[in-house]
């Protein structure tokens, strides 16, 4: 495991699951073995794969300073060593909420719904910020009983 910037990620958390195909349906299963933790170099040793080399898996890890991810492989390219899953770079949606004067809102509550549902409050000079996001289509919505404004944008 690295982090976005190509160094190792300790400390994320790794899984494993099976995946066989029956009759055209996709079945996956959890392998018989813990959840384990990278080391300083960014390796987990994970046992009891399936003996057969082409049998495919899907690895997943999350590590709570970026969006969980995962990669599908077979046995045989995990265990040839150059198996490296790298965490994408968490991102992040900021603003200022603004009343109809142009005139910055403190604690307004700012709700984001999504991959991610979060709700902040913005700041005395109206800012918020999410972070850790993952990617994908959101809408954003600020309100404030005080000042009467409610507003909701969507983008991708």
């Amino acid at each position: 495991m690295t982090n976005p910037d190509g160094t190792p990620c300790k400390g994320a958390t790794v899984s494993i699951r099976t995946s066989s195909n029956s009759g055209g349906v996709t079945l996956s299963a959890a392998l018989p073995i813990p959840t384990v933790r990278t080391n300083a170099e960014g390796l987990a040793v994970i046992g009891n794969l399936p003996d057969n080399p082409s049998a495919l898996v899907s690895i997943s890890a999350v590590d709570s300073r970026y969006p969980p991810t995962s990669r599908r492989a077979t046995v045989d390219e995990i265990e040839e060593g150059d198996f490296v899953i790298r965490f994408a770079p968490s991102l992040s949606l900021g603003g200022i909420v603004i009343d109809p004067n142009g005139n910055a809102v403190a604690n307004a509550r700012v709700s984001l719904t999504g991959p991610n549902n979060k709700v902040a409050s913005s700041t005395a000079n109206g800012t918020f910020l999410f972070n850790n996001l993952r990617p994908g289509r959101y809408a954003l919505q600020a309100s404030s009983a005080s000042s009467g404004i409610s507003k909701r944008l969507r983008r991708n």
